[in-house]
């Protein structure tokens, strides 16, 4: 007799590691927010002790919805880390959900940013020279191109893989 052919399921990597890894980027992500968002708060406090200084761009209503933006993002990003940590499937959802957004929003604005740039030396101020400029400018385009395309990119990648499921 034969025996029947049982399909076994596919075999996945072990991706523990790489969960553990991705969990503790997200963290510090959520822990550098956090961060921002309260150098923001202070900012705002020590600005208006500062005597002559210009506060009405920066209202505490505009100030409240900022730091309430870092402070969200920090708790989200704290959050899905803890979550992938742990190897939950709620994480990789909510990730795939968070990055796409991301990536498309920081594409957009990686290429407001370099337009920009290109603009710059325009306005160039007297005290720095245009070597110094010029650094300046490339590390923000630098920045932003990692924070706003490279990291929702790599997320991308490695919550779509087929073996994070």
């Amino acid at each position: 007799m034969t025996e029947p052919v049982t399909a076994s399921p596919p075999a996945f990597k072990d991706r523990s590691v790489l969960l553990t890894l991705v969990g503790v980027v997200e963290i510090l992500l959520g822990a550098l927010s956090l961060l921002i968002g309260a150098i923001s708060c202070v900012g705002l406090f020590v600005g208006r002790l500062v005597p002559g200084a210009s506060t009405s761009a920066m209202t505490p209503a505009v100030a409240m919805m900022s730091t309430s933006v870092y402070f969200f993002t920090a708790a989200l990003f704290v959050w899905i880390g803890i979550g992938t940590i742990k190897g939950r499937r709620w994480a990789r959802a909510i990730m795939l959900i968070v990055s796409w957004p991301w990536l498309i929003a920081g594409t957009l604005s990686l290429i407001l940013v370099g337009l920009l740039i290109v603009r710059m030396p325009q306005i160039q101020t007297p005290e720095l020279s245009s070597s110094v400029m010029t650094f300046v400018l490339f590390l923000v385009l630098g920045f932003a191109s990692i924070f706003s395309t490279f990291l929702p990119g790599l997320f991308l990648l490695f919550y779509g893989s087929q073996n994070v499921r």
